[in-house]
């Protein structure tokens, strides 16, 4: 969650918001608003981690497959919307819509299948590695080195 957070978002916000003309309005918006989902969904994880630590073997109950997979995926949407509203993209990041993707997967798998905590957790954490990967290896230039013709997808021009 930190390497998703802090990795380029913070920076680009800092950025964008120190040149806009509404800079108080954004500002109010993305590190007020914006940022209860994100809160709220490191929290619940947290309610999640506790659960899981208490009863690894235990199959996952509904309560808990709630607390982790939707913590994350509250976590990923807050970061998605500030990320948006942070920076001039057209588009939300597509990572954050695929990591809920897999987390929502992960929750249904868990719950059909009565998958032990031990075993949603790692799914659940797991979404969050592969959107952390996603994103670092977009913002970084790796769609551009190693599939030029995705580069326009993932929001960076060739």
């Amino acid at each position: 969650m930190w390497w998703i957070y802090f990795d380029i978002g913070a920076k680009r916000a800092s950025s964008m918001i120190s040149g806009a003309d509404n800079a108080g309005f954004i500002a109010r918006n993305a590190y007020t608003y914006l940022h209860m989902p994100i809160v709220a969904g490191i929290v619940v994880t947290a309610v999640a981690d506790a659960k899981m630590l208490a009863t690894p073997g235990a199959p996952g109950d509904l309560a808990y497959i709630l607390t982790a997979c939707g913590g994350p995926a509250l976590f990923l949407f807050g970061n998605q919307m500030f990320k948006w509203i942070t920076n001039e993209q057209r588009y939300p990041p597509l990572s954050h819509f695929i990591g809920n993707i897999l987390l929502l997967i992960a929750a249904l798998a868990g719950y059909f299948g009565r998958w032990h905590a031990l075993d949603i957790g790692l799914l659940a954490t797991l979404s969050l590695v592969l959107t952390a990967q996603w994103e670092w290896f977009s913002l970084h230039g790796g769609w551009q080195r190693w599939a030029p013709w995705m580069g326009p997808l993932f929001g960076r021009q060739p």
